[in-house]
């Protein structure tokens, strides 16, 4: 696994963490001074630390990385049926929650019940 991460580009490296986009992918390579298509093995070992230094930085400013990201959106969810709104209880019965039609589609939603 470690091989793989290493041949990857800088760009396709930071799409790995969950909540990276190629736009904030392609940001972050500019904050270190590098090409997003330099490959992550080729960088020196100073602009790799200042490469996680940054995203500790990021992680501060904007909690939407990575684990952050999925327990935000798993309490926001909570929050919601508890609350009792209608996108709690359609989160709760595993249907389409913004505004998808249900009655000819979402079949395998309404069949699965998510929640």
């Amino acid at each position: 696994m470690q091989d793989k991460q290493n041949s990857l580009t800088i760009q396709m490296y930071l799409k790995t963490l969950y909540g990276v986009n190629v736009y904030r992918a392609n940001l972050l390579a500019q904050k270190i001074g590098s090409s997003y298509n330099t490959k992550y093995k080729d960088l020196p070992d100073y602009k790799k630390d200042l490469l996680s230094q940054t995203l500790s930085h990021v992680r501060k400013q904007h909690p939407g990385l990575d684990a952050d990201l999925k327990l935000h959106i798993k309490n926001t969810i909570y929050n919601l049926s508890e609350i009792q709104t209608t996108r709690g209880i359609k989160h709760r019965k595993g249907y389409p929650t913004r505004g998808q039609r249900t009655r000819s589609n979402a079949q395998t939603s309404k069949r699965l019940k998510i929640l």
